[in-house]
């Protein structure tokens, strides 16, 4: 091997480790990326779901008397937002989605306590056929108890009787 063939078998090597390299660059580039895109999606929604001031749109925090996007007052009932002067709008508002709530709430524990109810009279039913079986089946080993001893009586007696009927 000539010193150009060691030169060339030396840099394909390098080029090979720097490709390797740059590989493990990308892979980690790749998790970092995913991150960020689960971070951005996850501030996203939380955007979305703030409440928007009635006099911009922009997002706000509960609690803020004052909009942080266009400065206007703003006041809160319960968790709707609205302009000074419609309180008694967003207390009405805020009212009725506590008895929707209210209401929602029964109807689960309700739910609840029917699929519980069926579950207790299931087992009840299931325990009066496992009794039912039991039952049957100790009449069952009772009778099968009797066919036994009545067979094991009639072949001793066979058995009695051939042995008689051979000795004579």
């Amino acid at each position: 091997m000539d010193l150009y063939d060691k030169i060339n078998l030396l840099q394909n090597r390098q080029n090979q480790l720097s490709n390797e390299a740059n590989l493990e660059q990308l892979k980690a580039n790749e998790a970092e990326l995913k991150k960020l895109r689960q971070q951005l999606t996850q501030e996203s929604q939380r955007q979305a779901n703030k409440k928007k001031c009635p006099h911009c749109g922009g997002g706000t925090e509960k609690g803020y008397e004052v909009c942080k996007n266009c400065g206007r007052p703003v006041v809160w009932r319960g968790r709707f937002i609205g302009k000074p002067g419609e309180e008694a709008i967003l207390q009405k508002r805020d009212d009725e989605w506590k008895q929707k709530e209210r209401a929602k709430h029964q109807r689960n524990t309700e739910k609840k306590q029917r699929k519980r109810e069926a579950r207790r009279l299931k087992q009840i039913e299931q325990d009066a056929e496992n009794a039912a079986f039991s039952k049957n089946c100790k009449i069952g080993c009772g009778c099968l108890l009797f066919i036994l001893l009545a067979s094991y009586a009639i072949a001793f007696y066979l058995r009695t009787f051939t042995d008689v009927l051979e000795h004579n």
